[in-house]
Protein backbone atom coordinates (compact mmCIF):
# COMPACT_ATOMS: atom_id res chain seq x y z
CA UNK A 1 0.00 0.00 0.00
CA UNK A 2 0.95 3.43 -0.35
CA UNK A 3 2.08 5.88 1.75
CA UNK A 4 -0.62 8.76 2.90
CA UNK A 5 0.69 11.43 0.67
CA UNK A 6 -1.99 14.27 1.44
CA UNK A 7 -1.19 16.12 4.53
CA UNK A 8 -4.77 17.08 5.14
CA UNK A 9 -5.67 13.61 4.96
CA UNK A 10 -3.20 12.13 8.29
CA UNK A 11 -6.13 11.59 10.47
CA UNK A 12 -7.22 8.69 8.02
CA UNK A 13 -4.22 6.92 9.00
CA UNK A 14 -5.08 6.58 12.25
CA UNK A 15 -7.78 4.85 10.99
CA UNK A 16 -6.72 2.15 9.36
CA UNK A 17 -7.34 -1.03 10.91
CA UNK A 18 -5.13 -3.04 8.63
CA UNK A 19 -2.12 -1.92 11.19
CA UNK A 20 -4.37 -1.37 14.69
CA UNK A 21 -5.42 -4.92 14.62
CA UNK A 22 -2.16 -6.61 14.13
CA UNK A 23 -0.50 -4.99 16.39
CA UNK A 24 -3.09 -5.53 19.12
CA UNK A 25 -3.27 -8.79 18.85
CA UNK A 26 0.37 -9.21 19.02
CA UNK A 27 -0.03 -7.29 22.18
CA UNK A 28 -2.14 -9.99 23.41
CA UNK A 29 -0.36 -12.86 21.92
CA UNK A 30 3.18 -11.16 23.95
CA UNK A 31 0.43 -10.75 26.58
CA UNK A 32 -0.69 -14.17 27.09
CA UNK A 33 2.81 -15.53 26.20
CA UNK A 34 3.51 -14.06 30.07
CA UNK A 35 1.09 -15.72 31.14
CA UNK A 36 2.23 -19.10 30.21
CA UNK A 37 5.55 -18.84 31.01
CA UNK A 38 5.01 -16.97 34.52
CA UNK A 39 2.58 -20.59 35.06
CA UNK A 40 4.77 -22.85 33.82
CA UNK A 41 7.61 -21.53 35.83
CA UNK A 42 5.82 -22.26 39.56
CA UNK A 43 5.22 -19.69 42.42
CA UNK A 44 9.06 -19.45 42.36
CA UNK A 45 9.04 -16.94 38.90
CA UNK A 46 7.81 -13.97 40.25
CA UNK A 47 6.05 -10.95 37.42
CA UNK A 48 9.43 -9.66 36.64
CA UNK A 49 11.01 -13.16 35.85
CA UNK A 50 8.41 -13.49 33.29
CA UNK A 51 8.96 -10.79 31.44
CA UNK A 52 12.70 -11.11 31.72
CA UNK A 53 12.11 -14.53 29.70
CA UNK A 54 9.48 -12.48 27.01
CA UNK A 55 11.91 -9.72 26.67
CA UNK A 56 14.74 -12.00 25.75
CA UNK A 57 12.47 -13.72 23.09
CA UNK A 58 11.33 -10.78 21.45
CA UNK A 59 14.91 -9.23 21.25
CA UNK A 60 16.38 -12.40 19.55
CA UNK A 61 13.70 -12.26 17.41
CA UNK A 62 14.13 -8.36 16.62
CA UNK A 63 17.88 -8.45 16.79
CA UNK A 64 17.66 -11.57 13.83
CA UNK A 65 15.11 -9.88 12.01
CA UNK A 66 16.66 -6.68 11.44
CA UNK A 67 19.92 -7.80 10.85
CA UNK A 68 18.35 -9.93 8.10
CA UNK A 69 16.52 -6.19 7.30
CA UNK A 70 20.32 -5.12 7.10
CA UNK A 71 21.52 -7.52 4.45
CA UNK A 72 17.70 -7.74 2.43
CA UNK A 73 15.69 -4.92 2.65
CA UNK A 74 18.56 -2.13 3.09
CA UNK A 75 16.47 0.49 0.97
CA UNK A 76 17.80 3.53 2.66
CA UNK A 77 16.70 6.43 5.24
CA UNK A 78 13.26 7.97 4.58
CA UNK A 79 12.22 4.92 1.72
CA UNK A 80 9.10 3.04 2.02
CA UNK A 81 8.10 0.22 4.43
CA UNK A 82 9.00 -3.18 3.12
CA UNK A 83 7.59 -6.72 3.75
CA UNK A 84 9.82 -7.59 6.57
CA UNK A 85 9.91 -4.10 8.31
CA UNK A 86 6.23 -3.84 8.72
CA UNK A 87 6.37 -7.49 10.08
CA UNK A 88 9.31 -6.70 12.93
CA UNK A 89 7.53 -3.26 13.25
CA UNK A 90 4.52 -5.17 14.14
CA UNK A 91 5.96 -7.33 16.11
CA UNK A 92 7.91 -5.12 18.41
CA UNK A 93 5.37 -2.29 18.71
CA UNK A 94 3.09 -5.18 20.04
CA UNK A 95 5.67 -6.02 22.37
CA UNK A 96 6.24 -3.08 23.85
CA UNK A 97 2.62 -2.03 24.18
CA UNK A 98 2.50 -5.57 26.31
CA UNK A 99 5.44 -4.50 28.07
CA UNK A 100 4.19 -0.97 28.93
CA UNK A 101 1.52 -2.71 30.66
CA UNK A 102 4.09 -4.84 32.96
CA UNK A 103 5.76 -1.45 33.66
CA UNK A 104 2.30 -0.16 34.80
CA UNK A 105 1.50 -2.71 37.06
CA UNK A 106 5.45 -2.39 38.76
CA UNK A 107 5.12 1.29 38.73
CA UNK A 108 7.70 1.66 36.84
CA UNK A 109 6.97 4.78 35.12
CA UNK A 110 9.96 5.70 33.76
CA UNK A 111 10.00 2.55 31.10
CA UNK A 112 6.04 3.51 30.44
CA UNK A 113 7.27 6.60 29.33
CA UNK A 114 10.23 5.31 27.28
CA UNK A 115 7.73 2.54 26.07
CA UNK A 116 4.85 4.71 24.58
CA UNK A 117 7.71 7.23 22.91
CA UNK A 118 8.58 4.16 21.22
CA UNK A 119 5.98 2.23 20.00
CA UNK A 120 4.47 5.50 19.28
CA UNK A 121 7.82 5.85 16.83
CA UNK A 122 6.96 2.27 15.64
CA UNK A 123 3.11 2.86 14.93
CA UNK A 124 3.80 6.08 12.86
CA UNK A 125 6.00 3.90 10.29
CA UNK A 126 3.19 1.68 9.89
CA UNK A 127 0.17 4.23 9.86
CA UNK A 128 2.20 6.37 6.94
CA UNK A 129 4.25 3.30 6.03
CA UNK A 130 7.80 5.11 5.77
CA UNK A 131 11.30 4.94 7.17
CA UNK A 132 11.11 1.11 8.43
CA UNK A 133 14.53 0.68 7.41
CA UNK A 134 16.31 3.25 10.08
CA UNK A 135 13.32 2.43 12.41
CA UNK A 136 14.56 -1.23 12.16
CA UNK A 137 18.37 -0.37 12.75
CA UNK A 138 17.56 1.61 15.96
CA UNK A 139 15.72 -1.26 17.38
CA UNK A 140 18.20 -3.54 16.71
CA UNK A 141 21.30 -0.96 18.37
CA UNK A 142 18.40 -1.00 21.16
CA UNK A 143 17.79 -4.63 21.59
CA UNK A 144 21.27 -6.30 21.11
CA UNK A 145 22.52 -5.53 24.80
CA UNK A 146 18.49 -6.65 26.09
CA UNK A 147 19.35 -10.82 26.23
CA UNK A 148 22.65 -9.82 28.64
CA UNK A 149 21.16 -7.62 30.89
CA UNK A 150 17.90 -10.70 31.30
CA UNK A 151 20.73 -13.30 31.63
CA UNK A 152 22.50 -11.14 34.47
CA UNK A 153 19.01 -10.96 35.67
CA UNK A 154 18.76 -14.43 36.27
CA UNK A 155 22.58 -15.39 37.19
CA UNK A 156 22.69 -12.80 40.36
CA UNK A 157 23.62 -15.28 43.08
CA UNK A 158 21.27 -15.92 45.67
CA UNK A 159 23.74 -14.88 48.91
CA UNK A 160 23.33 -17.08 52.15
CA UNK A 161 24.82 -16.04 55.47
CA UNK A 162 28.31 -16.56 55.82
CA UNK A 163 27.80 -18.10 59.57
CA UNK A 164 26.09 -21.17 58.46
CA UNK A 165 28.88 -22.06 56.04
CA UNK A 166 32.00 -24.76 57.07
CA UNK A 167 35.49 -23.28 56.56
CA UNK A 168 36.03 -25.56 53.58
CA UNK A 169 32.34 -23.78 51.88
CA UNK A 170 33.99 -20.43 53.03
CA UNK A 171 37.46 -21.09 51.22
CA UNK A 172 35.86 -22.34 47.85
CA UNK A 173 33.18 -19.42 48.21
CA UNK A 174 36.58 -16.76 48.58
CA UNK A 175 38.40 -18.96 45.66
CA UNK A 176 35.61 -18.65 43.61
CA UNK A 177 35.10 -15.21 44.40
CA UNK A 178 38.30 -13.94 43.11
CA UNK A 179 37.02 -15.49 39.57
CA UNK A 180 34.64 -13.64 36.99
CA UNK A 181 30.78 -15.05 37.90
CA UNK A 182 28.77 -15.59 35.55
CA UNK A 183 26.47 -12.67 36.76
CA UNK A 184 29.90 -10.25 36.69
CA UNK A 185 30.28 -11.68 32.85
CA UNK A 186 26.94 -11.55 31.64
CA UNK A 187 27.13 -7.25 33.86
CA UNK A 188 30.22 -6.94 31.37
CA UNK A 189 28.75 -8.02 28.28
CA UNK A 190 25.82 -5.83 28.79
CA UNK A 191 27.56 -2.76 29.43
CA UNK A 192 30.22 -3.28 26.94
CA UNK A 193 27.44 -4.07 24.09
CA UNK A 194 25.14 -1.17 25.54
CA UNK A 195 27.83 1.24 25.48
CA UNK A 196 29.16 0.65 21.97
CA UNK A 197 25.60 0.46 20.33
CA UNK A 198 24.59 3.58 21.60
CA UNK A 199 27.40 5.68 22.05
CA UNK A 200 29.37 4.72 18.62
CA UNK A 201 27.03 3.26 16.41
CA UNK A 202 23.93 5.05 17.64
CA UNK A 203 25.15 8.47 16.62
CA UNK A 204 25.72 7.37 13.38
CA UNK A 205 22.71 6.37 12.52
CA UNK A 206 21.16 9.19 14.17
CA UNK A 207 23.17 11.55 12.19
CA UNK A 208 22.16 9.67 8.93
CA UNK A 209 18.45 9.99 9.79
CA UNK A 210 19.06 13.65 11.15
CA UNK A 211 20.16 14.73 7.44
CA UNK A 212 18.32 12.54 5.49
CA UNK A 213 15.87 15.26 3.30
CA UNK A 214 12.77 12.56 2.75
CA UNK A 215 12.91 10.51 6.59
CA UNK A 216 10.06 12.56 8.29
CA UNK A 217 10.31 15.44 10.92
CA UNK A 218 8.49 12.99 13.71
CA UNK A 219 11.17 10.14 12.98
CA UNK A 220 14.71 12.99 13.43
CA UNK A 221 12.49 14.13 16.67
CA UNK A 222 11.96 11.25 18.00
CA UNK A 223 14.96 9.51 17.00
CA UNK A 224 16.71 12.04 18.65
CA UNK A 225 14.85 11.91 21.78
CA UNK A 226 15.46 8.70 22.50
CA UNK A 227 19.36 9.21 21.85
CA UNK A 228 19.01 12.00 24.25
CA UNK A 229 17.08 9.54 27.13
CA UNK A 230 19.79 6.93 26.41
CA UNK A 231 22.35 9.01 27.34
CA UNK A 232 20.88 8.82 31.33
CA UNK A 233 20.66 5.31 31.00
CA UNK A 234 24.30 4.80 29.63
CA UNK A 235 25.59 7.11 32.58
CA UNK A 236 24.34 4.09 34.92
CA UNK A 237 25.81 1.73 32.57
CA UNK A 238 28.36 3.44 33.11
CA UNK A 239 28.89 3.81 36.60
CA UNK A 240 27.92 -0.39 36.61
CA UNK A 241 30.67 -1.17 34.82
CA UNK A 242 33.46 0.98 36.84
CA UNK A 243 32.38 0.56 40.30
CA UNK A 244 31.32 -3.31 40.18
CA UNK A 245 33.79 -4.96 37.76
CA UNK A 246 36.69 -2.53 37.79
CA UNK A 247 36.29 -2.10 40.97
CA UNK A 248 36.35 -5.92 42.10
CA UNK A 249 39.27 -6.33 39.20
CA UNK A 250 41.14 -4.00 41.60
CA UNK A 251 40.59 -5.97 44.74
CA UNK A 252 41.61 -9.04 43.14
CA UNK A 253 44.61 -7.75 41.63
CA UNK A 254 45.76 -6.80 45.29
CA UNK A 255 44.86 -9.75 47.14
CA UNK A 256 46.88 -11.55 44.13
CA UNK A 257 49.92 -9.27 44.99
CA UNK A 258 49.65 -9.70 48.62
CA UNK A 259 49.81 -13.43 48.24
CA UNK A 260 52.41 -13.11 46.25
Amino acid sequence: MARVADADDWWLAFLDTSVWLPVLSLCATWTALHALVKHTGGPKLELEGANKVVSTLHATIAVTGCTTVFFVENNGFGAELLPLQKVLLQVSSGYFLYDTLIAVIRNNWDFVLHHLATASGMLWVLLFRVSGYEVCMCTLLAEVSTPFLNCRYFAKPRTEPTRHLTKQQLQMEQETDKRLSAYEAFSLAFAVTFLVSRFVVAPFLLFCTVTCPTTPLYIKVGGTTVWLVSLFWGYKVFRLLARGLVGKMMVNGERTRKMD
